[in-house]
């Protein structure tokens, strides 16, 4: 499947590549071929924006990494489009 979303140039959709293996392309079936575990690696695991869900393959001990509590960034586009002084915090004067 992914060989063939790669020659069509088609991009596979998140959900479905968080459910196959990246090293071996084995599908990954939580107690069966994968093991899953939240990982905090903060001081004491304080932060709980900082939890991160760590799925290892049992076949070739593969590991991918999904961030829990974090909240999405913005796109590039939407990032990049602001202008240099919006959000700066600098007031422009007025001219008249």
């Amino acid at each position: 499947m992914r060989t063939t979303s790669e020659k069509a140039v088609i991009r596979l959709s998140p959900a479905l590549k968080h459910t196959v293996c990246k090293y071996c392309d084995s599908l990954l079936i939580e107690g069966e071929t994968c093991v899953s575990v939240v990982e905090n690696a903060s001081k004491g695991g304080k932060k709980p924006w900082a939890d991160v869900l760590v799925i290892r393959c049992k076949a070739c001990k593969g590991v991918k990494r999904f961030p829990v509590g974090a909240s999405r960034q913005k796109k590039q586009k939407l990032r990049n489009s602001t202008t240099p002084t919006e959000g700066t915090g600098v007031i422009e004067p007025e001219t008249s």
